[in-house]
């Protein structure tokens, strides 16, 4: 009978060590953006679900960040979404983006329908912050992900798959005429 109760114990005790290791690592494992922070999230909102490209490679998992903004009636930047990519599956980002709230009569804090959604991506091993321009945006089939006819705010659904990319072979956060010169540069010295 003491046996019995000791096989119990060890095996309550197993039981209680596992969970235990699950939740400490679940709560190391959550991502809280902090470049792009303050966002003012609401009842309403949209996930848009993607990879990024940084210079042909994948983002960097529990690191780089990614926000989406609209602009506001003044012509200012409105940050309506923001997540640590690979924060709920690897390899991927999962971006809430937030309806503008009507409680705060007024005030736009949030992307209303048919807003047109711009992103930035922050590559935090070289602490820069790129904006995505529109031909670097694709939207590629998935199954379970309605697909976007155009990149405009739509509440209460999931869109995807998106692929965002930038490149910035010169690495001064600014896509331009430089890194084309670099990169030419680089294809004529092989």
């Amino acid at each position: 009978m003491e046996k019995n109760k000791l096989m119990k114990f060890k095996s309550f005790t197993m039981m209680l060590i596992t969970i235990m290791i699950i939740y400490i690592s679940n709560v190391n494992a959550d991502d809280t953006p902090i470049h792009f922070s303050n966002i003012h999230a609401t009842n309403n909102w949209s996930v848009y679900v993607g990879t990024v490209r940084i210079n042909a490679t994948l983002a960097v998992d529990h690191a780089d960040e990614i926000a989406a903004f609209v602009m506001g009636s003044d012509g200012s930047e409105i940050m309506v979404g923001a997540c640590v990519y690979g924060d709920n599956n690897p390899g991927y980002f999962y971006l809430n983006i937030y309806s503008d709230d009507i409680s705060t009569k007024n005030v736009k804090d949030g992307a209303q329908e048919n807003d047109p959604l711009f992103f930035k991506i922050w590559d935090k091993s070289q602490n820069l912050e790129y904006v995505v321009h529109n031909n670097h945006i694709q939207f590629l089939p998935e199954e379970g992900l309605v697909l976007p006819d155009q990149l405009r705010y739509h509440v209460n659904n999931t869109f995807g798959l998106i692929q965002l990319s930038v490149i910035d072979i010169v690495q001064d956060g600014v896509t331009d005429l430089k890194d084309v010169i670099k990169l030419m540069k680089v294809l004529s010295s092989q």
